[in-house]
């Protein structure tokens, strides 16, 4: 009987499909190649598109900003116009209610002039128009000087031959005048700030 040789063909384990992925050293990276490296590559120098939309945005609230802080600034100045006004005001009271009253030629009487008349001075500094003040704001201020188109306080004499009692009671009657027109002005700019802060923000 004879036997038959047996055919054995060596068995190899299937070959994996693709080779698995090695850990990658420090500092390391693979190299993509063809459209796919491409695609998932991202350019980190690339610089990012404008936002003309956010930029406008950060205009507007910059000038509103600005102009909210003139507003600020202008009712300061009122406010200290104000103490100025009333200032003058006790001024002119003490030379005539005070008894026995200050006579002509006295040199407290010409001093309490002369603080009237530089008081006067200080309002109308205040109503020079400050940098970066916007027009509209700058207006409203010099509409506020001592001048006839604004309180319209005049001066008086402050040296011999001074101002007159009845002089001083007609400039006491002027600042009183003064004072209601300075109230009305600031109540007046308190209602308009809304609408000056958006003018402003849409120009």
């Amino acid at each position: 009987m004879s036997i038959q040789p047996v055919d054995v063909q060596p068995s190899y384990p299937a070959q994996k499909k693709a080779a698995e992925s090695l850990p990658l050293p420090p500092g390391r990276s693979y190299q993509q190649s063809g459209a796919q490296a491409g695609a998932d590559s991202i350019d980190l120098n690339a610089e990012i598109p404008a936002l003309p939309r956010f930029d406008k945005m950060q205009s507007d609230k910059s000038t509103r900003n600005e102009v909210a802080a003139s507003i600020k600034n202008a009712d300061s100045t009122m406010v200290e116009i104000g103490t100025k006004i009333d200032s003058m005001k006790e001024n002119l009271e003490i030379i005539v209610k005070n008894f026995p009253p200050y006579p002509p030629g006295s040199n407290e009487r010409i001093n309490f002039l002369r603080n009237f008349n530089s008081l006067r001075q200080q309002i109308d500094a205040l109503t020079i128009p400050r940098p970066n003040e916007t027009s509209d704001i700058a207006l409203k201020l010099q509409g506020l000087g001592t001048g006839k188109g604004g309180l319209n306080i005049p001066a008086l004499a402050d040296s011999v031959p001074e101002a007159t009692d009845p002089q001083i009671h007609q400039a006491i009657g002027n600042l009183d005048r003064a004072r209601k027109t300075l109230d009305a002005g600031r109540a007046a700019l308190a209602g308009e700030a809304a609408t000056l802060i958006a003018n402003a923000a849409s120009r």
